[in-house]
């Protein structure tokens, strides 16, 4: 028996731990005073809120018949997988009346519907608070911590540029000085005018060679360079935008602390479990 019972406390455990982590969504919610008139014989609605979020647009709640009616235009952003809208009612003591949600995986235009709500709760000449939760959910799972341009982001280009400046270097100083010196021997040859040519030319195609190897060289070695530059900036570009998504969505995790104890007793009359919970 001792043994299910220290498999049921690690499975509890499991399950807090892992619902502290599975944490991705961007919580946001507009609150919508409504107060209750006459109108030409019928129930009405005069609602005041503010609507800021950049993504949904909140259209005032109209009541038809005893249904309560409330029209979004949705505008999911690219890093969003979907929204999360979820209605709630309340009256002045703030009690929940009636509640919905629905989920919206695309932009659109949509309607949440509290039906029949004179019925269940809404008075004339009095007031409430219609509470919409618009809750964005990433469309990638949080990473275990937040992303940071470091070194090992750094270093493979960073490498490549510097072999490429070092490259460069051995092209423009080691190289071209070896063609010079070899162009000299060779024109030095030439002037003398006692060497036959056959003598001299060997001087001439070890600097046409050492020529085109300082070309080769320089080229090759500024591709690196560019190539290495670019690589860092496309790392960069990924890590901050890992970065902007992981800020938006995954706020940082509470500090969770579980103390987990279980009494077991010989006589096998008193079995007892004791988890304790810090955030």
């Amino acid at each position: 028996m001792k043994y299910y019972i220290c498999l049921l406390s690690i499975l509890l455990n499991l399950n807090a731990f892992t619902q502290v982590q599975r944490n991705n969504i961007l919580p946001a919610s507009t609150k919508i005073t409504i107060n209750v008139i006459a109108q030409d014989g019928r129930l009405a609605l005069i609602s005041q809120y503010v609507n800021d979020d950049d993504f949904i647009n909140i259209n005032a709640p109209t009541l038809i018949d005893a249904d309560l009616y409330i029209d979004f235009e949705v505008e999911l952003p690219k890093d969003a997988a979907y929204c999360l809208l979820r209605a709630e009612l309340s009256n002045e003591k703030r009690d929940i009346i009636t509640e919905t949600a629905i989920e919206i995986g695309q932009s659109q235009k949509t309607t949440i519907i509290l039906f029949d709500i004179t019925e269940k709760g809404l008075y004339l000449n009095e007031q409430y608070q219609l509470t919409i939760y618009h809750d964005l959910i990433g469309n990638k799972p949080c990473e275990a911590i937040r992303p940071e341009f470091n070194w090992n982001e750094k270093k493979w280009p960073v490498l490549a540029t510097s072999l490429g400046f070092i490259g460069l270097s051995v092209s423009e100083i080691g190289l071209k000085a070896k063609q010079t010196a070899e162009y000299k021997d060779y024109t030095d040859l030439w002037k003398a005018g006692n060497v036959p040519e056959s003598d001299a030319e060997p001087f001439r195609k070890n600097a046409e060679d050492t020529k085109d190897l300082r070309r080769i060289a320089t080229w090759g070695s500024g591709l690196l360079v560019a190539g290495g530059l670019i690589w860092y900036v496309i790392n960069k570009r990924k890590i901050n935008k890992r970065k902007v998504q992981y800020d938006r969505y995954c706020k940082p995790l509470p500090n969770l602390s579980i103390d987990s104890k279980l009494g077991y007793r010989s006589d096998k009359t008193t079995l007892g479990i004791k988890l304790s919970y810090q955030f």
